[in-house]
């Protein structure tokens, strides 16, 4: 895994250079274990480093990954405990931009974010470099950049989110987050081909990436590709079924299209369970449910939370203005 910065393209000669402890090739299959999206193999693979040598920059990288296991609980609990040293400060305010991410609070993200951006040498590669240390320092920068990308994305400003990950991309042409996060990007621009792509690239690498494959299938089903959207869309929750809302969004309203309705409003209602503070579709989708069946204050407030979740979303605004023209008042 790679930061931003230019200075770390020799780090693969330096890292063949040196020593790996077991607890080092651990944390390298952790990191590539991460890449494919598997998070709970990440852990493991953490868990065992961390049994052969206890290293604060492996229980911070442990924390990341419970972060993104969607354990935040655990995840704050252990960034609480590793306060207080002053080599995991970045790494630290990093990972509690991620949190500040998920809370919906971009301007306390960007703020944490900044300051993994600049690790004060920490990772520029030294022949006394370890390879944890090589990896640790890349690792931090690279969700520094990444979480730049997603926040400035679940904003709508897809063009600069895309400048984030392409400061990855520049380093490192073919990781694989970097190349998740543009397609995602690229798909809120209507350029459908350009991330085609780039998911056909992580695909070919690591052909059940959950994120990958919903991602290919929204493609999909936007082209009005049905048979092979919802193929993917069960591929991918064949591979996650309970950290991931874009394939049940994706089932819901693929089925929602087709007059589906018991089988949208299950999808839907499961997205949302997932996780009710991203995306906004799921919303609407399920709004439009009740609106055909007559509940229009159910409808609404699902759309409010549509709009608290994304303020960018017009077609929420469009329907509670058509519920205000169904009910004669607003809603």
């Amino acid at each position: 895994m790679l930061g931003c910065s230019a200075q770390q393209e020799p780090a693969n000669e330096a890292l063949k250079s040196v020593h790996q402890s077991p607890s080092e090739g651990g944390f390298a299959a952790a990191m590539l274990a991460f890449e494919s999206g598997d998070y709970s193999a990440s852990l493991q693979h953490l868990d065992a480093s961390l049994g052969l040598e206890a290293d604060s920059r492996v229980e911070l990288v442990r924390a990341f990954m419970l972060l993104f296991s969607r354990r935040f609980a655990e995840a704050r609990a252990a960034l609480d405990g590793l306060e207080g040293q002053p080599r995991l400060a970045a790494g630290i305010s990093v990972a509690r931009g991620h949190l500040a991410i998920n809370d919906r609070d971009y301007q306390r993200a960007q703020q944490l974010l900044d300051a993994g951006l600049d690790l004060s040498g920490i990772a520029e590669v030294s022949p006394k470099d370890s390879s944890l240390e090589i990896l640790y320092g890349r690792f931090v920068q690279e969700l520094a950049c990444l979480g730049m990308g997603w926040s400035a994305a679940n904003q709508d400003q897809h063009v600069r989110a895309i400048s984030w990950f392409d400061r990855v991309l520049d380093v490192q042409e073919d990781d694989q987050l970097a190349m998740i996060g543009k397609a995602n990007s690229l798909i809120g621009l209507s350029l459908l081909d350009e991330a085609e792509k780039l998911l056909t690239r992580v695909l070919a690498v690591h052909p059940r990436n959950p994120y990958a494959l919903a991602e290919l299938a929204m493609i999909r089903m936007g082209r009005g590709q049905d048979e092979a959207a919802e193929q993917g869309f069960r591929e991918a929750l064949a591979r996650d079924d309970s950290n991931y809302t874009c394939p049940y969004e994706g089932l819901g309203l693929l089925y929602l299209r087709q007059g589906r309705t018991e089988e949208a409003r299950q999808n839907l209602k499961r997205a949302i369970d997932i996780n009710p503070d991203i995306e906004f579709r799921k919303y609407n989708g399920l709004a439009r449910i009740y609106m055909e069946e007559g509940k229009l204050e159910a409808a609404t407030r699902l759309l409010n939370k549509s709009i608290e979740n994304f303020p960018h979303d017009d077609q929420a605004r469009q329907m509670l203005a058509e519920i205000e023209s169904l009910s004669g008042a607003p809603p």
